[in-house]
């Protein structure tokens, strides 16, 4: 049973949540509006779930959605108990290139991957029903009107063992469609906008955000947090003799594919890696998932040469550079529950991290929060150390950037790729956009992100 503290602290969180969605902005800033009528608290009446959850979303894969298979996705909606009736929400189904699970690329619908899928539409066992959790509503008996055929999905807490339940329904044409967006995509300005915050991409660096702006606790647009995303590697080639080193600047880049919905945004990105040594290219996808309050960054890498054999005392470091904007924020992790002031200086408390393998990272103002879980690697790379990189000093300079000085430089440093052979290798980072925050939360946060929700389909007669 949760205790009395615990459900306070995340109730608290879901209705700073609803406030927020209740002032969504709905302009034509750069991108994405979440239109939101409802708001949590009504959502939590009528879902079982409760306020712990209120931020999940729910991937169903086609091949648990059997009787649907080989139907016309542009025929179905799906529709949840709302008040006292059953309506539509928002949700989306993604393609992917074939018809079997594997770990095929999304049916891109912009850019240069943008080409329909084989199949003409239907639907796939590796295709992707996405919805959020906070929409699901009580169990009914009544079906959709007009619906030809539904299924119940039931969704379930593995923690508390509550319940929720959408329906899928399936018609012979027109099906009712909600209006809501939770996400926008502006892919001519490379741009992806939400309730919560607003990202748009370097043009010179396409793998690199070059604006976070979140929102505040009344809907108000704040400054950007953001200089740029960071890649330095650093080898040493011909027994040492040689220092190689690369930046995000020289990686070759840009996006080749968009994929949105009502519920999230698909942005891949293809890069490439060229040493310049006169070996093989290193490849490097990024499929980038947007949702209105979290990112998630899966990514594929293809190594084409073992890099002990060339390299030796192999360094990565992934990190985020933040604008002066983040002075008055604090830093905490995984290894440093304590917070410390980011201010520009480096105080003793800040000489002293612990810079061992850390789970997360937490950077927190008031009742905002970013919360980022560690990049989590391949298993292959089991050998490969991760430890944290954090700087606050607004006088160190780390070119190329666009703001001298890191407040604060933040993220991961990877060493002893030594073990590493070649082959494809998969990556996973995880960033959430949290309101409602108090300190301490975040271990729970994620212990419950560790815990997705279950789903079970079945026929409604």
């Amino acid at each position: 049973m949760r205790s009395a503290s615990r459900f306070s602290r995340l109730t608290s969180f879901t209705q700073r949540l609803a406030g927020r969605r209740a002032h969504a902005w709905l302009a034509g800033a750069v991108t994405l509006v979440v239109s939101c009528s409802l708001v949590a608290t009504e959502c939590a009446a009528a879902n079982a779930l409760g306020p712990s959850r209120v931020s999940d979303a729910v991937l169903v894969r086609g091949d648990r959605l059997v009787p649907f298979q080989g139907r016309s996705i542009r025929d179905m909606s799906l529709f949840a108990v709302r008040g006292r009736e059953l309506e539509p929400i928002p949700f989306q189904i993604d393609e992917r290139q074939g018809d079997q699970p594997g770990d095929q690329p999304w049916v891109y619908t912009e850019g240069a991957y943008a080409r329909p899928d084989s199949d003409g539409g239907a639907l796939d066992a590796n295709d992707e029903l996405a919805f959020m959790a906070r929409d699901a509503g009580v169990r009914t008996a009544e079906r959709p009107a007009g619906a030809r055929d539904v299924l119940e999905l039931e969704v379930r807490d593995p923690v508390g063992g509550e319940a929720a339940y959408v329906y899928l329904a399936c018609f012979d044409h027109d099906p009712p469609r909600s209006t809501e967006t939770y996400v926008r995509l502006d892919s001519h300005k490379d741009a992806i906008s939400t309730t919560n915050y607003f990202v748009s991409f370097s043009t010179s660096v396409p793998i690199s955000w070059s604006n976070l702006t979140l929102r505040g606790p009344h809907g108000e647009v704040e400054a950007d947090l953001l200089d740029r995303l960071k890649v330095r590697i650093r080898a040493l080639f011909l027994l040492g003799l040689v220092e190689w080193k690369v930046n995000e600047e020289e990686l070759k880049s840009i996006p080749v594919g968009y994929r949105s919905g009502p519920v999230r945004v698909i942005r891949r990105v293809a890069n490439k890696l060229e040493t310049g040594l006169g070996l093989a290219s290193s490849e490097y996808l990024l499929d980038t998932v947007y949702y209105e309050n979290a990112v998630i960054l899966p990514a594929f890498v293809e190594v084409p040469f073992e890099p002990g054999f060339f390299m030796k005392d192999i360094s990565i470091r992934i990190s985020v550079d933040f604008t002066k904007h983040m002075q008055g924020w604090k830093f905490s992790s995984s290894r440093n529950p304590n917070p410390v002031m980011i201010d520009g200086v480096m105080s003793s408390e800040e000489q002293t991290l612990d810079r061992g393998d850390t789970d997360w990272v937490v950077l927190s103002k008031g009742s905002q929060a970013l919360f980022s879980r560690s990049l989590l690697l391949d298993p292959r790379l089991k050998n490969v150390v991760r430890g944290l990189y954090y700087v606050d000093d607004a006088t160190a300079a780390d070119p190329p950037e666009s703001e001298p000085g890191q407040t604060p430089g933040v993220g991961f440093e990877f060493t002893h790729f030594e073990g590493a052979t070649a082959g494809s290798y998969k990556t996973l980072g995880e960033v959430y956009i949290v309101n409602g925050y108090e300190r301490g939360m975040e271990k729970e946060f994620f212990d419950l992100r560790s815990k997705p929700l279950t789903v079970t389909a079945k026929p409604v007669p």
